[in-house]
């Protein structure tokens, strides 16, 4: 008779024991759960505060770059009609009859999907005549030009010009020069 009340202890303790293992198991998966959405709650709230630390960046650099952009945009938004008078313009504060000769319209970078301007580069080429100190001043004006252009050459000549006889020759230098300008404006081709 000992047996018999010795099996439903022995298979209560087993029960117990398989009870408590299996309360234990919970509470292990419960508890790794919840670490892993504390983990993740963390990398999303990490993920949306980089987010929202570039875009306060972002927004710090344009209101810091504004005065450069409007400077830039008013650089580049010049006609070329209105560029090609600033370079005549140049001649005449430099006592130099200064004469566009030529423009080339070089191929604008290709379209962007954004909505920012297209720079169109156009080379123009400038001719004048005159004293070499009025030359040397005109192609100083022409390379500091207040708008996006870059001197791409400048060739001085001296040639002595015979009208009539050989008395009343005429010393003249002459000037040729390529400068690219960049504009936004539209381009016909």
């Amino acid at each position: 008779m000992k047996i018999r009340s010795i099996t439903p202890i022995a298979f209560s303790t087993a029960a117990a024991a398989l009870i408590a293992w299996g309360s234990f198991g919970m509470f292990a998966w419960n508890i790794w759960n919840e670490e892993a959405s504390i983990r993740s709650n963390t990398n999303n709230a990490e993920t949306v505060t980089e987010r929202q630390s570039a875009s306060l960046r972002l927004h710090s650099l344009a209101r810091e770059t504004k005065s450069a952009r409007d400077r830039l945009d008013s650089l580049t938004g010049s006609e070329v009609l209105g560029i090609a008078n600033i370079i005549e313009g140049i001649g005449k504060s430099t006592g130099v009859a200064v004469t566009i000769s030529g423009a080339i319209q070089s191929s604008p970078a290709p379209k962007s999907k954004t909505t920012s301007s297209i720079l169109h580069p156009i080379i123009l080429i400038i001719e004048a005549e005159g004293s070499f100190a009025s030359l040397m001043h005109t192609a100083e004006l022409l390379e500091n030009l207040p708008i996006l252009s870059s001197l791409q050459s400048l060739e001085l000549d001296y040639t002595q010009n015979y009208s009539g006889s050989v008395k009343t020759k005429k010393q003249v230098w002459r000037l040729s020069a390529r400068i690219q300008i960049m504009t936004t404006a539209n381009v016909s081709s």
